[in-house]
């Protein structure tokens, strides 16, 4: 019985250590039509019960231009 028990432990690990790589600031950026819009996200706790956040909205957007090199 044990056995199985630690089998199943191990079995379902893998699935609940996935979640956690959601934990960290996210830099999310949408455009609507020619309208970019920009947030920081902070997110702690993913996966337990206390999970908690934050959101900021990032009101000017600097967009630099890549230079080609050929």
């Amino acid at each position: 019985m044990r056995f199985l028990l630690g089998l199943l432990v191990l079995a379902v690990s893998p699935a609940f250590s996935a979640v956690t790589d959601f934990n960290g600031r996210w830099d999310i950026t949408t455009t609507s039509g020619s309208q970019m819009r920009a947030w920081w996200v902070e997110l702690a706790g993913v996966g337990t019960p206390a999970a908690s956040g934050k959101a900021r909205r990032i009101r000017k957007i600097r967009q630099r231009l890549r230079r080609r090199y050929e």
